[in-house]
């Protein structure tokens, strides 16, 4: 019996990857446990980004530093755009696809297109959304991409016999895929372009807050057919159903504190790379993701004046499955760092006393907010419906 587990779990787990994922991610998530800096959280996207490079594409470390200096590049062109609407909306559609057209060369280097695109709109999203300055955040950038190029020049000196002069390729002898023929990269860049555009007007129109993931989730759909793109949206789908009645579960069990948020900073992005299946790592991330907002709602819950505070269970209900208006606050769940992307922006978003004296969720709350499971649970089958991005918002009371 434990045989079969582990061999379940070792099918299921790319227990290399894991390793290489924690070894490279530990740096800015040790920076932030000792400075309380939120900057550092917000980076860790980056190095999670410039470790797929090396995984999928056998980046050199010279290929590094051109992925981060691509990913720096991409951050402050959509920074800058960010003030004019239809300069954001064709540099996302720009970037997008220019990700497709890297698979001209070879199937992989799609992946090393779309962790440019990542990265860069969600830097961008991130600073513009709490109007800090974006020069700032160019020494994070610098030390995040200190540790994969480091696991880059070991790799490399190790495969290629310690010579010094291999550094200064861009890649090493690796296998890129199939290249895309003309005609089908041609359309696939037509579609990603029309759903990116389509997805960043519809973002900046409404003003959806965290819609950084709306427009990644329109251009990561266009998978070049049909059969794919079905698929990718089943795995979502069964991703969701699964991850998000457990993470309403695990918000109710396990109350916040520092060591969680740190805990799940480093291990949201680690996701990416250390399941085998992507079912598993997307109900992974699901998870994470309502952990974390089941339990902001529970201390919002406590902090509200009783007067004024609706019911738990009502306000769970609500926090499920209205995602159609458009009042404040907003906490928004989606398939990648959610922890890290609330966690900063919680931290910019409040008073500096409040965030450190800020306690835990009380055990009243926690048994009150337990008496609403099947109203969460209920409500998880209203997550489900928007598989690729979930969006809860709270109305104000």
């Amino acid at each position: 019996m434990y045989a079969a587990a582990s061999r379940r779990i070792a099918n299921a787990l790319d227990a290399e990857s894991l390793v290489r994922a924690l070894a490279v991610t530990i740096t800015p998530v040790a920076f932030h446990a000792t400075t309380g800096d939120p900057n550092w959280l917000l980076v860790v996207l980056v190095t999670i980004s410039l470790l797929i490079g090396i995984e999928r594409v056998g980046l050199a470390p010279l290929g590094v530093l051109a992925q981060a200096v691509a990913i720096h590049a991409g951050f402050l062109l959509l920074s800058l755009s960010w003030t004019w609407r239809p300069a954001f909306v064709m540099g996302c559609a720009a970037l997008a696809a220019a990700a497709i057209t890297l698979s001209l060369a070879g199937s992989r280097l799609r992946s090393l297109g779309n962790f440019v695109f990542i990265p860069s709109l969600y830097l961008a999203c991130q600073v513009s959304a709490v109007r800090a300055n974006m020069w700032d955040l160019t020494p994070y950038l610098t030390v995040s991409a200190l540790p994969p190029l480091a696991l880059s020049c070991v790799d490399t000196l190790r495969d290629e016999g310690g010579r010094l002069r291999l550094l200064m390729r861009l890649r090493r002898p690796s296998d890129l895929g199939a290249p895309a023929g003309h005609a089908d990269a041609a359309c696939a860049i037509a579609a990603v372009t029309v759903s990116v555009v389509l997805a960043a007007t519809l973002v900046e129109w409404l003003h959806l807050p965290y819609g950084q993931w709306v427009i990644w989730s329109a251009a990561s759909v266009v998978t070049g057919d049909a059969g794919s793109a079905c698929a990718k949206l089943r795995d979502r789908g069964i991703g969701v159903l699964i991850g998000v009645p457990a993470g309403l579960v695990a918000g109710l069990l396990l109350s916040r504190c520092t060591l969680a948020y740190i805990l799940i900073a480093l291990v949201a992005p680690v996701t990416l790379v250390a399941f085998r299946h992507y079912t598993t790592g997307f109900a992974t991330r699901c998870v994470k993701a309502c952990r974390f907002s089941v339990t902001r709602l529970l201390v919002d819950d406590n902090d509200m004046n009783a007067q004024t505070a609706m019911p738990s269970a009502r306000r769970w209900y609500r926090a499920c499955s209205c995602a159609g208006t458009s009042e404040p606050p907003v906490v928004h769940m989606t398939w990648i760092a959610p922890s890290v992307e609330m966690s900063w922006h919680r931290a910019y978003s409040r008073p500096a006393a409040e965030r450190d004296n800020q306690a835990g969720p009380p055990i009243a709350a926690a048994a009150e907010g337990s008496s609403s499971m099947f109203n969460a649970f209920f409500a998880a089958s209203r997550l489900a419906y928007n598989c690729s991005s979930v969006t809860v918002k709270i109305p104000e009371t």
